[in-house]
């Protein structure tokens, strides 16, 4: 009887996973779709160097073993050409931040497509949004898939079987390694078997899984758990100045200033920079320091050439007879 209930806990598994590795597929072919659309609207105005040269980069992402999940630094925050096509179409359009969104959800970072869909989505038209809303639609799916895994894991560790919800939850990161929660419930579940020992290599492992869990989604607040300060300090900024904006609960001004601010103190330099960019379009009392603000984020997220773009951007604004010669920008 046992060995029956034990096959079928199986087939019910493997149909879960089955699934989930449709429902991301199908993510992953609409994100290649889009990331291909926004191609054609980056490169459409000639005039906009940053944009066109960064359209051209977005096509080598489907040429055969070109980038991996770990490449997509390289063509956003430390590209020039991603921080000046920012410049150029953030005032006209959300592309650049819809185009990283899709870039993320392509290589299966599920959790930064929603945050830079976020940020790209203030002020955007009815058309933006009903492409926002497909995305969701199948964002959703995959979310309802994964729970199923998730829910045969707690079973287990409620009923005290920890080892066995780790073998469901490693399958699951297994089809679907860019979720979250499946790092978070094996992290507990080793925890447990640490027995509250914090020098137990169970115990050791399980933290190490919520700074994964962290990781794959900055966001995930149950993850900011243990005694080291530095998470302590995390979890509170989290709480008090980023979640506030990012949940929906203070989505003014001031919760987006928060937002930024909150961001740049936990070290997630490429949101910050581009809320300090939005700022200087929707508060423009202080657009000036936002400006001085996102160069200095850039900078920190790891384009070194920041200075030479703050430069141009400063350029533009003296008439031509009177501008002095900057060097190119090179990636």
């Amino acid at each position: 009887m046992r060995k029956v209930v034990f096959l079928l806990m199986l087939f019910i598994l493997s149909n879960n996973a089955f699934s989930q590795s449709q429902e991301l597929e199908s993510l992953k072919k609409l994100s290649r779709q889009r990331i291909k659309e926004y191609v054609d609207k980056l490169i459409d105005d000639k005039s906009l160097i940053g944009s066109v040269n960064l359209a051209l980069e977005l096509q080598e992402v489907f040429e055969p073993n070109k980038y991996t999940e770990n490449d997509i630094p390289k063509i956003t925050n430390e590209n020039g050409s991603y921080w000046r096509a920012a410049m150029e179409k953030t005032p006209r359009d959300s592309s650049v931040l819809y185009a990283h969104a899709y870039l993320c959800a392509y290589y299966g970072q599920i959790a930064y497509s929603d945050i830079y869909f976020l940020l790209g989505s203030i002020n955007v038209d009815e058309t933006l949004k009903k492409e926002l809303d497909s995305f969701k639609e199948l964002r959703d799916k995959l979310y309802i898939s994964s729970s199923e895994e998730i829910n045969e894991g707690i079973k287990l560790h409620d009923d005290g079987q920890f080892e066995k919800a780790i073998e469901i939850y490693d399958k699951a990161i297994e089809n679907n390694p860019g979720n979250a929660l499946f790092y978070y419930e094996k992290g507990l579940s080793c925890i447990f078997l640490g027995k509250g020992d914090p020098n137990s290599s169970w115990t050791q492992k399980g933290f190490e899984l919520f700074q994964t869990c962290r990781e794959k989604d900055p966001f995930f607040s149950k993850a900011y758990q243990g005694t080291d300060p530095n998470i302590i300090s995390q979890q509170e900024i989290l709480h008090n100045k980023v979640l506030p904006f990012y949940t929906g609960t203070k989505r003014d001004t001031d919760g987006y200033i928060a937002f930024a601010e909150g961001c740049e103190q936990m070290k997630l330099y490429p949101f910050a920079a581009h809320a300090q960019l939005k700022l200087s379009l929707i508060d423009p009392k202080n657009s000036d320091e936002h400006l001085n603000k996102f160069f200095e984020l850039i900078e920190k997220s790891g384009f070194s050439k920041a200075g030479i773009l703050k430069d141009m951007f400063n350029l533009s604004k003296i008439p031509d007879k009177e501008k002095p010669q900057l060097p190119t920008i090179e990636n």
